[in-house]
């Protein structure tokens, strides 16, 4: 699909906004500044930039269209034609899709993940692409999805299950010439989930190769506050053994480095464990404490991310992390000379 520029599509918002009357054009938006203080053994460096978003929807019977353009990331983040009728839900266009289960890692989302330690996950990047779900009589449902990209299509076949004590999908893909089988859960005890996925994939050079997140989350009450724990391990079946020592370690490991470049990955190590607890103090204020561990070098990374809602229009976003461990590991500083101490960031947003 032709992206348009930048510059077209405010435009074309614009002109929307402009000329459409209310009851026919749903126009929102956000304007964003992200503040980053980095402390590091080489001294202190400021970075920062703003995030303008608008978006456009307009809706008649069963269809919707939906425009969207950010002056980060992509140019036009959204721009999908929607029909959603008698137990089905057709897209065509750049579309936002999220599978898989991870809280913290999630191998099975193949398509523009988050790293574990974004600030902002308000917006998923969007895809070019064309999905169809159809709704069964027994509340199951199938799911068909085309990706087309510059770097390699995907095609993809989906089934949700939805029993009384547990769902669970399974999930068969040809991603850039490659097969993938995933198998995805979601069983509750008690007052806590068990999630998890277990993801197969074929390589040209490794064979298969396997890939596992599994993660608990408890939800409870504390000091009459909601407060909930989530546990998570996860195996990267494409991670370095041990920690990388050399650019010729990512040359010889080609499957890691594609899929970090791809933005599929966001970690080099094999195995991983990590630990949420969030806690809402007040009913504008929600303060989450995190921390992941990079169990074959030992190097993690602990953040304390804090969202307070201002005003009924504007929120503030302040983050805090720590990298932890020895010198020249994954967390605290690999392959640099600069080993960053601490890291500070400031997002205020204002939503119209």
């Amino acid at each position: 699909m032709a992206v348009l520029n930048l510059t077209l599509a405010l435009s074309l918002v614009v002109v929307l906004c402009g000329t459409a009357q209310a009851s026919s054009w749903d126009i929102s938006g956000h304007v964003k500044y992200l503040g980053q203080q980095q402390f590091s053994d080489q001294g202190e460096r400021f970075d920062g930039g703003e995030n303008i978003r608008v978006n456009a929807q307009r809706s008649l019977g069963a269809w919707e269209f939906d425009i969207a353009a950010q002056s980060r990331g992509q140019d036009i983040d959204r721009l999908a034609l929607k029909y959603s009728a008698e137990q089905n839900l057709v897209i065509l266009g750049r579309d936002s899709i999220s599978w898989g289960h991870g809280l913290f890692f999630n191998p099975a989302d193949v398509f523009a993940p988050f790293s574990p330690v974004a600030i902002d996950k308000e917006y998923k990047p969007g895809i070019d692409m064309l999905y169809w779900q159809h709704v069964l009589d027994s509340g199951n449902d199938i799911q068909l999805l085309h990706v087309d990209r510059d770097n390699g299509n995907s095609d993809a076949f989906r089934y949700f299950y939805m029993g009384d004590r547990f769902d669970w999908t399974a999930t068969f893909a040809r991603h850039k010439d490659q097969n993938q089988v995933a198998l995805g859960w979601n069983i509750p005890i008690g007052g806590a989930l068990l999630s998890g996925d277990i993801l197969s994939q074929d390589t040209s050079s490794e064979g298969n190769v396997a890939s596992v997140v599994v993660n608990f989350q408890h939800w409870f009450t504390w000091r009459d506050a909601p407060a909930s724990i989530s546990l998570e391990y996860f195996h990267n079946g494409f991670g370095f053994k041990r920690t990388p020592t050399s650019p010729l370690d990512f040359i010889n490991n080609p499957e890691l480095t594609r899929r970090i470049q791809d933005g599929e990955l966001y970690t080099l190590g094999r195995d991983y464990s990590a630990i949420g607890v969030s806690f809402m103090p007040h009913p504008l204020w929600q303060s989450q404490l995190s921390h992941i561990l990079n169990l074959n070098d030992h190097s993690g990374l602990l953040y304390w991310q804090n969202t307070l809602d201002s005003s009924e229009n504007t929120r503030l976003n302040m983050t805090l992390l720590w990298p932890l461990g020895k010198d020249s590991r994954e967390y605290t500083g690999l392959l640099d000379e600069v080993r960053m101490e601490l890291q500070v960031q400031v997002q205020f947003a204002w939503y119209f």
